[in-house]
């Protein structure tokens, strides 16, 4: 079965899960969005409205009918497409069509980076077990698991855009503009992948099948590259499909810090103001990412692995 027909099998066993899953998460998000101090409607109107004023608004939005009855609408209004901002009479998934590009960059790039890194570390220490090499992977990996992005990144603002002024500060102009949030984003992962990577790598390279095809003469590069990579990557790949999801939810205070215009800025922006219907979208955006990333990762196991075909 080809690569497009197998997503298209796997898409349609699992929409029940995806449809689940995404009306879980919205349904938790429109709930705790209840729970928030404040009101939406002195946030729009101020605190000098009158009593008329604010119940034309709380009527306009919905705000005075059940929780039931809210949710229903905002179900409603992601279906016809007509779901508004509190905010704007901008269509919630105009904005988010705009931020999310952004977003994607942002973390496609990070991936890319952190993939390249942490296998290339990760091989490298595995295949150098004991050297100074494998020390340095090592020293390397523990070094970006132990460091908070949230402390990381205004580190590298300080030093590379302020003190050194070699990049921007924020925005996202050019493509200086993406190396300090790429460089916050990624480095956690990347560290993460070489742990991963190194610890797969060793146990494969240690199995029966490994040795004997040694014993048969072929060269390191083909015992490694063929047999042992292949099999190590399979663990790996889970960690890194569900890390490029993770990476939206990571990317809310990256893009804060560097002031980038994605999605996690879009919905910063949202929860402050108290637009639900923005927040209720991007949550809903995030999460069909995120159940998407996983499909997609099945689909990479299948083409690694036949076994695990279904």
């Amino acid at each position: 079965m080809s690569t497009i027909g197998l997503m298209i099998k796997r898409l349609a066993t699992r929409l029940p899960g995806v449809l689940g899953v995404m009306l879980g998460a919205s349904l938790l998000v429109s709930a705790t969005l209840r729970l928030v101090p404040g009101d939406p409607v002195t946030l729009i109107l101020g605190e000098q409205a009158t009593e008329a004023d604010r119940s034309r608004l709380e009527n306009r939005l919905g705000l005075n009918a059940s929780f039931g009855e809210q949710y229903l609408r905002f179900i409603r209004d992601v279906g016809s497409g007509e779901l508004e901002s509190f905010r704007s009479d901008t269509p919630v998934f105009e904005s988010i069509g705009k931020a999310l590009p952004q977003t994607l960059i942002l973390s496609v790039f990070a991936l890319i980076l952190s993939a390249t890194l942490g296998l290339s570390l990760g091989i490298a220490a595995a295949l150098n077990r004991g050297t100074w090499i494998d020390a340095a992977a090592l020293f390397f990996a523990s070094l970006g698991l132990a460091t908070p992005r949230i402390w990381l990144g205004p580190m590298l603002l300080l030093l590379f855009a302020v003190q050194w002024d070699l990049f921007p500060v924020g925005g996202n102009e050019g493509w200086r503009a993406l190396v300090l949030p790429v460089l916050s984003l990624g480095t956690a992962m990347a560290a993460m992948l070489a742990r991963m990577t190194r610890s797969s790598l060793l146990e494969v390279l240690g199995m029966d099948y490994i040795r004997t095809a040694r014993s048969k003469g072929l060269s390191e590069r083909v015992v490694v590259g063929r047999h042992a990579l292949r099999n190590a990557l399979i663990p790996v790949i889970t960690i890194l499909g569900l890390q490029l999801g993770s990476l939206l939810a990571g990317a809310v205070v990256t893009e804060k810090i560097f002031n980038w215009p994605g999605i996690g800025t879009l919905l910063l922006k949202s929860i402050q103001t108290m637009d639900f219907p923005m927040v209720q979208g991007c949550i809903l955006v995030i999460a069909g990412t995120y159940v998407l990333t996983n499909l997609m990762v099945d689909i990479v196991y299948e083409v690694i692995d036949p076994r695990m075909k279904t």
